[in-house]
């Protein structure tokens, strides 16, 4: 007994579009992990941002009383809740060169928070830091311009030599 015409259907992908497939997942994945970096990046400057807010506003109370700005965090009638992914300072403790930046800037920083994530750090121990001036401007500063570079990507612009001394 044989049987005549009966024919075993293969059903599947071949070897060529298997491979296809694996290179536009591929190509995808290379477009869309850098600017995933940064989006986590901008999430996590959200609580930077948050404390920085916070203390500039304790800070401008703190001025309305005693007609000046403090220079010691400790001194501000707020509560800063305790941070994941930056170190909060009084100003000037964790100053870092910024090279590219007017020297006039750095006189009247309200706060500045530096990210504990090191990734960025051109061989130091430090990432960048988030700083605010007394009209509620936030910068983003570090000592290396590969930092500098991430502070742009996300949505930081440099000061210039044309920005206000305060």
């Amino acid at each position: 007994m044989t049987n005549k015409g009966t024919h075993k259907v293969l059903n599947g992908f071949t070897l060529m579009e298997l491979l296809i497939a694996i290179v536009i997942l591929g190509t995808l994945i290379a477009i869309t992990l850098p600017r995933y970096d940064i989006f986590l990046m901008k999430m996590k400057n959200q609580e930077g941002i948050q404390v920085l807010l916070s203390v500039y506003r304790a800070e401008r109370a703190y001025k309305l009383d005693h007609g000046t700005y403090t220079q010691y965090i400790n001194d501000l009638d707020t509560q800063i809740p305790p941070m994941k992914n930056f170190y909060l300072a009084n100003i000037g403790e964790l100053f870092i060169s910024c090279s590219n930046w007017p020297p006039n800037i750095f006189k009247n920083v309200l706060a500045e928070v530096q990210s504990v994530d090191t990734s960025s750090n051109c061989g130091s121990n430090i990432g960048y830091l988030l700083l605010v001036l007394p009209d509620a401007q936030f910068l983003c500063c570090s000592n290396c311009s590969a930092a500098d570079d991430i502070c742009t990507k996300m949505g930081f612009n440099p000061p210039t030599q044309s920005d206000p001394p305060y």
